[in-house]
């Protein structure tokens, strides 16, 4: 539904979705959809106040597996001052149906125990629905390696879909931190239109340095 605005029209971002269906008369709603229905209150809310047209843009960090000391990998996305978008992981630790956390840089930093192997720099064509996107990640109940149902997710499967909300044009369906790491350094690399970039550094944490040398290595071997 369009709203005037002095002599503009105004169209609510999420005018678009599909209505949230009430229950039976007198049925109290389900805490997902109560919650899905406040999201996208508050979302349109922020949308309205915003006024600035200048494109934003976020930070993909990625740590490849490695399978000599049983790392899995990671895929963490944050803003440009380091808040998370997502970066979800199991508590406790396991491969199937553990209880899904989304940690903070210093706690995924710590949980990783090295270095990330690449950061991009990513335009966000719709900053709203990316962050939509990824406050139902953070939300959804399980983590699990390979997600088949609509409560679980996975720090990639997270990321992926999270991006793809934001209109980030995304050619595959990454399924591990390797492939979504090969899929970003190609759009880079390949099809600089799209503008995303490769970094070296985090914006927000001056302690991470990482050599474009070896980042060149790793592109040239895919």
């Amino acid at each position: 539904m369009a709203a005037q605005r002095g002599n503009e029209q105004y169209h609510a971002p999420f005018s678009n979705l599909p209505p949230l269906v009430p229950g039976p008369v007198g049925a109290k709603p389900s805490s997902s959809t109560a919650f899905l229905r406040a999201l996208r209150e508050d979302l349109d809310q922020q949308a309205q106040n915003k006024k600035s047209t200048t494109i934003e843009y976020i930070i993909a960090v990625i740590w490849r597996s490695r399978i000599f000391n049983l790392s899995p990998g990671h895929v963490y996305l944050a803003d440009m001052n380091g808040k998370t978008l997502t970066s979800q992981f199991p508590v406790p630790r396991g491969m199937f149906d553990m209880p899904n956390k989304t940690k903070n840089w210093k706690e995924t930093l710590q949980d990783e125990g090295r270095f990330p192997d690449a950061i991009y720099k990513i335009p966000i064509p719709d900053i709203n629905s990316l962050d939509y996107q990824a406050k139902i990640q953070n939300n959804k109940e399980f983590w699990t390696l390979l997600p088949h149902n609509s409560e679980q997710t996975n720090c990639t499967i997270a990321a992926d879909k999270t991006l793809s909300a934001g209109k980030v044009p995304l050619p595959d369906k990454p399924i591990t931190p390797n492939t979504f790491d090969d899929m970003l350094a190609e759009l880079a690399v390949f099809h600089p239109k799209e503008g995303i970039t490769i970094l070296n550094y985090i914006p927000w944490d001056p302690s991470i340095k990482l050599q474009f040398k070896d980042r060149i290595n790793i592109i040239n071997k895919k």
